[in-house]
């Protein structure tokens, strides 16, 4: 039977769930994925619709290629939120006829494409690369053992306070090295997008000096800054600790670059152990 492509619709989400399920068995990671979860991750993401592919065969939906459009790095970027395709629909050409539709469609402004993959994959990085992708960062991901305790560290003078919003103070302090930038999933734009993210702040009388931002909704760090005139002395310990006795036990780091190695050791002195890695892969439009 031909295949039909067209653009993802809000009415595709339970056809999309089922196939997400299906398509990510035994990859290497559980996949718990829930359709209030799927949603979520969409509207956080910035998924467009009208910028993802979705392929059928008859009426079953076999493979879909998840778009979002955002600013990342001062660029409009087109990120890959999710690729699947059915197990028995592999090696017929048919993800790359899905991503050249995206391509194609991507509005000209459009600096690059960003995804990030396993890197057990080997088949999906061989496809990727043939589309012309190149490996730009090595990501380690971690988690944190719950039942390990974390102590409070005492800071004085500084003070943290917590917050449901970014605070203008953090986007003015904010400086990442450019090869330590957090990953697409964790740059601002998608924070700000995100209702559930708690934001733990430190500061030195009006100064912010550090700050912890965390997915409530499961535990995920995803940006933890420390200002260099302010690092080993305990600032982060304590942002750690004040998440984690405000219930935040099962913390987790996702999508940490391997050249952070302060951050990797920070971990692992704080008893997370890398779970999975992943490589972020980028093409660039222009």
């Amino acid at each position: 039977m031909k295949m039909e492509y067209r653009a993802f619709q809000t009415s595709d989400f339970d056809a999309l769930l089922v196939c997400f399920k299906d398509s990510f068995k035994n990859y290497g990671a559980e996949l718990r994925l829930t359709l209030p979860i799927l949603q979520r991750r969409f509207a956080r993401m910035g998924v467009v619709g009208a910028h993802s592919v979705l392929a059928f065969d008859g009426k079953q939906l076999v493979g879909f290629i998840i778009t979002a459009l955002s600013d990342y790095e001062g660029k409009l970027i087109a990120y890959n939120a999710g690729t699947g395709l059915l197990p028995s629909y592999r090696r017929r050409g048919i993800a790359k006829v899905m991503y050249q539709k995206v391509i194609d469609e991507l509005p000209a402004q459009t600096s690059g494409c960003l995804l990030e993959v396993l890197e057990g994959n080997r088949p999906a990085i061989h496809f990727y690369e043939k589309m012309g992708f190149s490996v730009r960062r090595y990501l380690r991901c971690f988690m944190r053992t719950p039942q390990s305790f974390i102590l409070y560290k005492d800071i004085f003078p500084l003070k943290i306070s917590t917050s449901d919003s970014i605070l203008p103070e953090l986007e003015q302090a904010i400086c990442f090295e450019p090869h330590l930038l957090p990953s697409f999933q964790h740059s601002l734009p998608v924070l700000q997008r995100n209702p559930a993210e708690r934001f733990f702040y430190v500061w030195h009388r009006e100064n912010l000096v550090a700050y912890l931002s965390l997915n409530t909704l499961d535990s995920h760090i995803s940006q933890l800054w420390v200002d260099k005139a302010y690092r080993r002395q305990g600032i982060a310990t304590a942002l750690l600790a004040e998440a984690y006795h405000e219930g935040y036990s099962r913390l987790s780091a996702l999508n940490v670059s391997a050249e952070n190695t302060d951050m990797l050791a920070f971990l692992e002195k704080n008893d997370f152990y890398n779970s999975v890695n992943q490589y972020e892969m980028y093409l660039a439009l222009k």
